[in-house]
């Protein structure tokens, strides 16, 4: 108890086209699974993400544009 220990991690991001059909995605994930070193990777897929809303761009001195 209250060893320290160091668990060499590796982040990976990528990015699809929410156009891709999914067994090209799936088709990746698989891929990376098989290069991946340990038994369990964990693999995390979000869909696609859409911002909207009232920003505006700002001046330089920080007031809103009109």
């Amino acid at each position: 108890m209250g060893e320290q220990m160091v668990s060499p991690t590796f982040v990976f991001t990528t990015y699809f086209d929410a156009a891709l059909e999914d067994h090209v995605v799936e088709q990746f994930i698989g891929e990376l699974v098989d290069i991946h070193p340990w038994e369990l990777p964990v693999i995390e897929v979000t869909g696609p993400v859409s911002v909207a809303g009232g920003l505006r761009a700002k001046d330089r001195s920080g007031a809103a544009a009109s």
